[in-house]
């Protein structure tokens, strides 16, 4: 197992339920694996005008929190149906979950303030 998958199972395990399944979700529509879910997640942050908000979560202060809104315009409407279909809730529901979730599962994922490398 890859420091970052022992990481995110640790991340994971203080979500919990279908809030750790919507988060890992979310993840997995980045990037082909964890980490580079995560740095795909990241930069669509920073792309859409909230690298500070990200960073607040990647970095070791404070979190910044983020509204359901700016979710659905960071993941995109396709992608919360998609999930919301998988997961059997509405996507207003899938956004509010994340929004709620992301900010302490990137800063679990980024224990010491900076995204992990990929794993070879």
């Amino acid at each position: 197992m890859s420091m970052f998958d022992s990481l995110k199972e640790q991340a994971m395990s203080h979500v919990g339920g279908e809030n750790a399944e919507v988060a890992q979700g979310v993840l997995g529509m980045f990037g082909n694996s964890q980490s580079s879910g995560l740095m795909g997640l990241v930069r669509a942050f920073q792309e859409r005008g909230l690298a500070g908000t990200v960073s607040s979560w990647i970095g070791t202060g404070q979190n910044q929190p983020i509204s359901a809104e700016q979710i659905e315009r960071v993941v995109g409407k396709e992608r919360l149906d998609q999930m919301a279909s998988r997961f059997g809730m509405s996507s207003e529901t899938v956004s509010e979950k994340l929004s709620q979730v992301l900010p302490m599962i990137v800063d679990k994922l980024t224990p010491n303030g900076h995204l992990p490398q990929e794993s070879k």
